[in-house]
């Protein structure tokens, strides 16, 4: 017996992780930032046509922070669902799961630097 609401086939499983994704696109601040951030990313791979393998980090960096990303505003939504007073732990577990976004960002920088700050340094300082 299933749960009333509960999804019982995958195109409908399916479709409601897409209305997730869709409501990510359409409500949170900072996606269109992520999103320019990702394209600009991607724009200079294409152009410095960096390797397989930087290819590979650079998706699990956008990837990764996406994915932080929607967990935090799932968690966020989470809490205020239970309570709508203020809480010191409703207020950590929000806390930590920013800090799990700001993590994941960090690591998007870090490897946009290893990717990027070399070819870049090249293509000014005029090197080979």
């Amino acid at each position: 017996m299933t749960k009333p609401g509960k999804n019982t086939t995958i195109s409908k499983r399916m479709m409601c992780a897409v209305e997730g994704v869709l409501f990510m696109l359409k409500s949170e601040r900072n996606i269109p930032i992520y999103g320019a951030i990702s394209a600009l990313a991607i724009a200079g791979a294409l152009y410095f046509q960096i390797g397989a393998i930087e290819w590979m980090l650079l998706w699990l960096a956008i990837f990764l922070v996406c994915i932080t990303e929607t967990l935090n505003t799932a968690i966020e939504y989470n809490v205020d669902l239970v309570t709508e007073e203020w809480h010191e732990k409703a207020k950590i577990s929000k806390d930590v799961a920013a800090g799990a976004v700001l993590l994941a960002s960090c690591f998007a920088g870090i490897t946009a630097y290893l990717i990027f700050y070399p070819r870049l340094a090249n293509l000014v300082l005029g090197g080979n």
